[in-house]
C-alpha cells in the first residue's frame, strides 16, 4: 500500500500543488478577514505564491504525517497501530515543555486532529484492504490530504490572527515612515505587509489602515513569541 500511495502522490503532483495553493490562500484570506480585510483586492495571484511559502515546510510535514498514517494502518495489526499516535502525543508534551512560547491549546489541536486523522485511516485502510477498486483507494486519498490541508490552514489562520490581537506578537515592532515613526502598541499594531501595502489594525475602534510600501523606509520586528 505504501508504494501505492507514493505512486497516487507524485501521478497527481500537479493536483497537490492544487491543493496547496487553496489551502495557503484559504490561510492568507482568512487571517486578514479576521481583522476585516479582504486582502485579495490588495494581491494578485502571484504574490499569494509568496505569502503561502513559508507554510509549506508545514504542508510537507502534513505530507509526511499522512503517509505516516496510511503505513501504520495497513502493516500493524493490534495495538501496535496505536503506538504512532501515542509517540506523537509524547514527542508534543516534550516539545511543549522545552519550548517556553508554544501554547497547550496548539499543542491541544495538533493532538486532536492527529487522532482524529488516525481513526479514519484506520477504518478506511480496512475497507480499503477489502476493495480492489484502484480509483477509490486514489480518490480517499487525495481526499484526506486535501481535508487536511484545509483543517491546518484554518487553525493556523485562526492561531495566527489570535496571537496577534491577543498575545501581542508585533508588539513594539516599528515602522518608519518618511515623517514619523509607528510603534505597535496593545491598541493599534502592525499586521502584516504585502509586496505594495502595510497593514495598521487600530484595535479600539476595529479600523485598518492600508499604507503604501513606497512610503515606509523601513520596518523593525520585535516579535514577542
Amino acid at each position: 500500500m505504501s508504494q501505492n500511495i507514493i505512486k497516487i502522490l507524485l501521478e497527481n503532483a500537479p493536483l497537490l500543488g492544487v491543493f496547496i495553493l487553496i489551502s495557503g490562500s484559504l490561510k492568507v484570506f482568512l487571517y486578514y478577514k479576521l481583522f476585516g480585510i479582504y486582502i485579495f483586492e490588495f494581491i494578485g495571484v502571484n504574490e499569494v505564491l509568496v505569502l503561502i511559502i513559508d507554510n509549506l515546510l508545514a504542508f510537507f510535514y502534513i505530507i509526511i504525517v499522512f503517509f505516516i498514517l496510511f503505513i501504520a494502518n495497513s502493516y500493524l495489526s493490534g495495538i501496535f497501530p496505536y503506538l504512532v499516535p501515542i509517540f506523537f502525543t509524547t514527542l508534543s508534551l516534550i516539545y511543549l515543555f522545552l519550548r517556553k512560547k508554544v501554547y497547550l491549546y496548539e499543542i491541544g489541536f495538533q493532538n486532536i486532529v492527529f487522532w482524529g486523522f488516525f481513526f479514519i485511516t484506520l477504518d478506511q485502510t480496512k475497507f480499503i484492504a477489502q476493495s480492489s477498486n484502484d480509483s477509490i483507494f486514489k480518490n480517499i486519498v487525495l481526499m484526506f490530504f486535501l481535508i487536511t490541508l484545509v483543517i491546518y490552514s484554518i487553525f493556523n489562520a485562526i492561531n495566527e490572527f489570535h496571537k496577534v490581537k491577543n498575545k501581542q506578537y508585533y508588539s513594539k515592532t516599528k515602522v518608519l515612515f518618511e515623517d514619523c515613526e509607528f510603534v505597535s502598541t496593545k491598541d493599534k499594531y502592525y499586521i502584516g505587509k504585502t509586496k505594495k501595502f502595510v497593514f495598521i489594525h487600530n484595535n479600539k475602534d476595529k479600523s485598518n489602515e492600508a499604507i503604501p510600501v513606497s512610503l515606509v523606509k523601513k520596518i523593525t520586528f520585535h516579535k514577542t513569541l
